[in-house]
């Protein structure tokens, strides 16, 4: 009687550890994906952010040359 008890109470355990084991790969495959996700959003920022840069250089750039940046607009032409 107290082997099955034994064996039954090692059994439950063994079920517990496996359905813990396999919430715990679960859970760090997810993780996995969303250091991967956040890797590329945080790259797409940051090229989203050098070419809202640049674009505003290319704007400074015009309107230096269109001697629109000194207060100069083109009805006075």
């Amino acid at each position: 009687m107290t082997e099955t008890i034994i064996l039954v109470a090692l059994g439950i355990f063994l079920l517990l550890a496996t359905i813990l084991l396999s919430y715990y790969n679960g859970y760090a495959q997810m993780q996995e994906e969303n250091r991967e996700l956040e890797k590329v959003l945080e790259d797409q920022f940051i090229l989203q952010a050098e070419s809202f840069d640049t674009y505003l250089s290319m704007l400074n750039e015009a309107c230096r040359e269109g001697n629109l940046w000194d207060g100069h607009s083109s009805k006075k032409r």
